[in-house]
């Protein structure tokens, strides 16, 4: 059905047909979160910035975030592979309901959701980084009485949703259906985006910067040992790119470069002769 308009003032439009009503504006939009959520996001290259994006979580208290942070740059899942791991992944139940985190070198094969056809895994290793991590994990939010000690122990889930959780799962109807979740990675991402905002970070990220500073750090720390390209070629095969050139573009080392030249360039001319 065509609508029809009559224009009465510059920038002015009156709607003949009552039942046609334009999309209400959204008011109080944060245009700087609305960037950052689009477009291309970047590895976390600055050491300084990856500590104070751990920082931000753990002293808020919200652990379950902090976790998924530390372990996703150690290991760089997808984050829909990061966000359906389970407890009994890396840890078994001691007799008290706590629990301890698999040994240093334990590998374990999971099905990537994306493989998931081709029946083809990928293999994770519990780094000292990793374990460290999920143990301070556990005792925090996994002993008997704790935040997610029945998820752990009736779920499975290593990082459920909030909106299951053992405080609100109870009380709403609306989190019914949540109840057993684990988080979604939209829901990360955003949160993700609201630390970056926070911290004034002058770059994007979101879930799959994660996965990009799990490759920049680990290329960044053998190239200072004179091993780079084999890093490349290993990266090449566990993100299933075609070729190490692919990956260079993935994990930022061609914006690297880019920006480097620009940085450097001078066209020639000595801007002090002009001083007086």
């Amino acid at each position: 059905m065509e609508t029809t308009v009559r224009v009465k003032k510059p920038c002015e439009v009156i709607y003949l047909d009552k039942k046609y009503k334009p999309a209400p504006r959204k008011k109080n939009y944060d245009i700087s979160r609305k960037e950052a959520s689009n477009g291309k996001v970047e590895p976390i290259r600055d050491e300084n910035d990856i500590k104070r994006i751990a920082d931000y979580f753990y002293k808020k208290g919200k652990y379950r975030n902090w976790c998924m942070f530390m372990v996703g740059i150690n290991c760089g899942l997808r984050i829909s592979d990061l966000t359906r791991l389970r407890v009994d992944d890396f840890a078994v139940q001691r007799q008290d309901g706590t629990w301890q985190v698999k040994p240093i070198g334990t590998r374990i094969e999971i099905m990537p959701k994306k493989t998931e056809k081709k029946k083809k895994y990928v293999e994770i290793n519990i780094t000292s980084s990793i374990c460290k991590t999920l143990q301070i994990y556990f005792d925090k939010v996994g002993c008997p009485g704790q935040q997610y000690y029945d998820y752990f122990t009736t779920r499975g889930w290593l990082f459920p949703s909030d909106r299951g959780s053992i405080k609100t799962s109870l009380r709403s109807e609306d989190n019914q259906k949540f109840r057993g979740d684990p988080i979604d990675g939209d829901s990360f991402g955003e949160t993700l985006r609201d630390c970056a905002h926070d911290l004034d970070l002058n770059y994007r990220i979101g879930t799959h910067s994660l996965r990009k500073t799990f490759a920049y750090r680990m290329f960044r720390q053998y190239q200072s040992n004179g091993e780079g390209e084999d890093a490349l070629v290993y990266l090449q095969e566990i993100f299933n790119h075609s070729s190490p050139a692919v990956t260079r573009k993935y994990i930022g080392l061609e914006d690297e470069k880019k920006r480097r030249m620009v940085q450097n360039f001078d066209c020639g001319i000595d801007v002090d002769d002009y001083k007086d």
